[in-house]
């Protein structure tokens, strides 16, 4: 999977979930689940403002392009977060 894709998978995520998301930031629900919607190496949880990356890789490694990416995407989608965990 080159990068560009899974920013397209993230942004998908992003706008199937977007009735999820409460005014004060304090749901919590599985923001993208890679196993399901293309990128089984990511999974991305989000706790009110945090968001949780969940690296799948074998070896974990080879999926830290992917967890940076994500990381990337979100805090520019998500100007809101105050914390991220790996």
């Amino acid at each position: 999977m080159n990068p560009r894709s899974l920013s397209e998978l993230l942004d998908r995520s992003l706008a199937a979930r977007k009735s999820l998301f409460d005014s004060r930031h304090e749901t919590a629900f599985r923001l993208f689940n890679g196993f399901t919607e293309g990128c089984p190496q990511l999974v991305v949880d989000l706790y009110a403002a945090t968001l949780v990356l969940n690296n799948y890789a074998d070896p974990p490694e080879q999926g830290l392009a992917y967890v940076n990416e994500a990381r990337d995407f979100f805090q520019t989608q998500l100007t809101w977060l105050r914390a991220g965990i790996v």
